[in-house]
């Protein structure tokens, strides 16, 4: 990006360079005409017009350098947000993640070692997976802005097709990332004996009122 700005900036100062050229001819063609007092030969008036293309074009070129410097402007303001949104992201799900790896040594303590065990290694595993992904993606992010930054390459359409691909990736990273802690909250509720205990108490309390209305029925008879 600072080489393609060194270039903007080159490119501007020859216009300029050159445009003060034209400018130049012009005026001593105007002080060629008034000297001669008659009309101007062909060969002039075509000159004049080649300068006048001439300086138009270079007016347009001027125009335009500054449209892509912004252009790449914005586009990096938005991968740099995708960025930080992605890793606020992740940030997130690995504290949720530590959250979980907490509850199931309770569990682990509490009962049920072998399969609190198992879903503790498979979190650990899916927890590496995922920052070797995210260390992958920061590797290649590197790689392609030194790519951006080296001479000979279209920043746009590399810009373009990086924040696409960050996208996709964020996208694919929290869909799993959600399946994953929806499937342990599952299993963690399914392995809590506060639920259980819940449960026979609710069914103490039927049996007692079932107990209480049986006398009461059988008086009335």
């Amino acid at each position: 990006m600072e080489s393609s700005g060194i270039g903007g900036l080159a490119a501007l100062g020859a216009a300029f360079v050159v445009l003060t050229l034209v400018i130049s001819v012009r005026r001593s063609l105007k002080r060629r005409r008034a000297a001669g007092g008659g009309a101007p030969a062909p060969r002039i008036e075509a000159l004049a017009a080649a300068q006048a293309d001439l300086a138009a074009r270079l007016d347009a070129l001027a125009a335009g350098q500054s449209a892509p410097e912004e252009r790449l402007q914005a586009m990096a303001g938005q991968m740099l947000g995708l960025i930080r949104d992605k890793n606020a992201t992740m940030e997130t799900a690995l504290a949720g993640l530590d959250q979980l790896r907490g509850r199931m040594r309770t569990l682990e303590q509490m009962g049920a070692p072998a399969e609190a065990r198992a879903l503790l290694e498979r979190l650990e595993a899916r927890l590496d997976e995922m920052r070797s992904d995210q260390a992958a993606g920061a590797a290649a992010l590197e790689a392609r802005i030194a790519a951006l930054e080296s001479p000979g390459t279209s920043p746009v359409a590399e810009l373009a097709e990086r924040l696409t691909r960050l996208h996709a990736q964020k996208d694919s990273v929290v869909e799993a990332v959600l399946a994953r802690l929806a499937r342990l909250e599952a299993a963690l509720a399914a392995q809590d004996p506060q639920a259980a205990l819940d449960r026979f108490a609710e069914r103490l309390e039927d049996l007692r009122r079932a107990l209480t209305a049986s006398p009461r029925s059988r008086g009335s008879a």
